[in-house]
């Protein structure tokens, strides 16, 4: 009965130690990420449900774009879809793939998992030029955890194998018909074949590199929201938020 009785002392004690938690804003919100030197742009569409886990997208911009450019062309779609949107700012304006865009990333995953309750398993990764291929670079070069991958009018970059065999997520590409980076198309999907990951691919006549088509994004973020990882990013760890206060180094969760 002692021991009981610490225990529920425990708890209480924990619980009160917890920060009341802000109710999430919906539609964009800016977050400073002060470890990495950027920002992020989050979106919550209006009514989704976050008495469970929510699923998202981390959406990647292209060379010399920003953040706020996008914001248009992702709304309507994250909406119809029920997907949380992280957009995050590179370090540079010539795009992804240094390793302070690296620290960005698990930045913004870790500031918008505090917010809101994600879920770790349906966390999937795109963007759009140099950001749609650093998309799949990261889904495949890294065990990353990503559910699933949308690449919008994204280049050719080889990868010699699977980080992690265990999950191949699979990818949808777009292409505008007049995109010259549509010529990448035969090669990126010799390479998922090769490499087992499956695919799909829309390609619209009439567009060009810089189009985003409403449809083309709202069928890619159900594909994205439809796909499941069976561990997910963090392999399930932890993560302390408003409500959560992780104990023993990220191995107990008390809420």
């Amino acid at each position: 009965m002692f021991s009981r009785t610490k225990s529920f002392i425990l708890c209480l004690l924990l619980a009160a130690a917890l920060p009341l938690a802000a109710t999430p804003i919906p539609g964009w919100q800016r977050f400073e990420l002060p470890e990495s030197g950027s920002h992020l742009w989050r979106y919550l569409p209006p009514g989704l449900d976050l008495s469970g886990s929510a699923p998202a997208v981390l959406f990647l911009h292209g060379s010399g774009a920003n953040p706020i450019q996008y914001r248009a062309y992702l709304a309507d779609a994250a909406d119809r879809a029920g997907l949380v949107v992280i957009l995050p700012k590179s370090s540079t304006d010539l795009g992804w793939g240094n390793a302070q865009d690296e620290a960005i990333v698990t930045e913004s995953l870790r500031t918008v998992r505090a917010e809101l309750p994600l879920d770790p398993r349906r966390v999937s990764i795109g963007g759009h030029s140099a950001g749609g291929a650093w998309a799949y670079l990261l889904a495949y070069g890294t065990r990353s955890g990503y559910s699933a991958v949308f690449a919008m009018a994204a280049r050719y970059y080889q990868i010699g194998a699977m980080a992690d065999p265990s999950y191949k997520a699979p990818i949808r590409m777009y292409y505008g018909e007049n995109d010259p980076n549509h010529g990448f198309s035969p090669l990126l999907k010799q390479q998922w074949t090769r490499l087992g990951v499956p695919w799909e691919e829309e390609v619209l006549p009439g567009f060009g590199h810089g189009n985003l088509p409403s449809g083309a994004v709202e069928r890619g973020f159900f594909f994205l929201a439809g796909k499941t990882h069976p561990v997910g990013i963090g392999g399930g760890e932890c993560v302390p938020g408003p409500t959560v206060l992780c104990l023993g180094g990220g191995r107990f969760r008390v809420e």
